[in-house]
């Protein structure tokens, strides 16, 4: 498998300049099987996952926190995950930081000769993955299935386009909720979607 990463997202800001809309087809181009992305937050999940599996790429997500990197394989994890980097302890499996080398925050050649003010490669047509991380990692990302069910993180809102993609602002206060209480706003704003009833005032007791 031909997997492109390390690579940080426009979304950590002041730590990369590549954006998600570029990375994608520029990965598709150069013939990538796989696209790694490293941030410490949850901010570009959503979309980057939504996006490779429009374009038919594996996604993999490297989380790094106090110089640790959690390498999430279900959503399950993603989860857990949040629920982490909102304060809440959850015990995880994790690696140390130095197994990453180098990291990817340009889009371009060019663009890293042109500004070159933080520390990182650009994207290569033929340089995947294995250059920037050590032996051990690589042959981990490689043994493992990384499956990734985008619509364990989307609830319906009416009114406002259908489903709303929550890992801004609602996904880090849902991750907090008993998972009763989600699946029962889920479902009770369903059924405001299939009755057309955009207006309607929910209010829900205990």
């Amino acid at each position: 498998m031909k997997i492109l990463g390390p690579v940080v997202t426009s979304k950590s800001i002041g730590k990369s300049y590549i954006q998600l809309r570029d990375l994608i087809p520029l990965a598709k181009k150069y013939n990538y099987n796989s696209i790694a992305i490293l941030e410490d937050h949850p901010k570009s999940w959503i979309s980057f996952i939504s996006l490779c599996n429009k374009y038919r790429i594996k996604p993999i997500i490297l989380f790094e926190k106090e110089k640790k990197i959690y390498i999430p394989k279900n959503s399950d994890e993603l989860k857990n995950l949040i629920k982490s980097y909102n304060g809440i302890e959850v015990k995880l499996p994790y690696i140390e930081k130095d197994h990453i080398l180098k990291k990817l925050v340009y889009p371009t050649k060019r663009f890293s000769e042109l500004l070159n003010n933080i520390d990182g490669d650009y994207i290569k047509k033929d340089y995947g993955i294995e250059n920037y991380v050590d032996k051990r990692l690589y042959n981990y990302i490689l043994k493992t299935d990384f499956n990734y069910n985008i619509s364990k993180f989307y609830l319906g809102i009416p009114k406002i386009g259908g489903f709303k993609k929550l890992y801004e602002t609602i996904l880090p206060l849902i991750s907090k909720l008993p998972d009763n209480y989600v699946e029962r706003l889920k479902n009770e704003l369903e059924v405001i979607r299939k009755l057309n009833v955009s207006d309607y005032i929910l209010s829900v007791k205990k």
